[in-house]
């Protein structure tokens, strides 16, 4: 059984800045005088998301870059077909 005091501390560090992870949680709490290990405070956080004391923000999305549209003149072989029998609106080249 952990301290109950050590909990709330490890959780209100948490909660202060939500993207540290348990390593940096256990940095700071050991500068303020605390005497636990990353493992410790992994253990608690995962025990504190478990009982519902501790609620993960929503992570940011990333971004994703559409992917360009293929034009059939790109698709064509050389010597196919020539790029001036498509249609205009689907073959051009810059």
């Amino acid at each position: 059984m952990r301290e109950p005091a050590l909990v709330n501390a490890v959780i209100a560090q948490r909660t202060a800045p939500p993207w540290f992870g348990k390593d940096k949680t256990a940095v700071i709490l050991r500068r303020r005088g605390w005497k636990v290990s990353a493992f410790a405070v992994g253990r608690i956080l995962a025990d504190a998301k478990r009982r519902g004391a501790l609620r993960e923000p929503p992570r940011p999305g990333v971004a994703r870059r559409k992917p360009k549209p293929i034009r059939p003149c790109c698709l064509v072989g050389m010597g196919q077909v020539q790029p001036h029998a498509l249609p205009a609106a689907f073959c051009y080249t810059n």
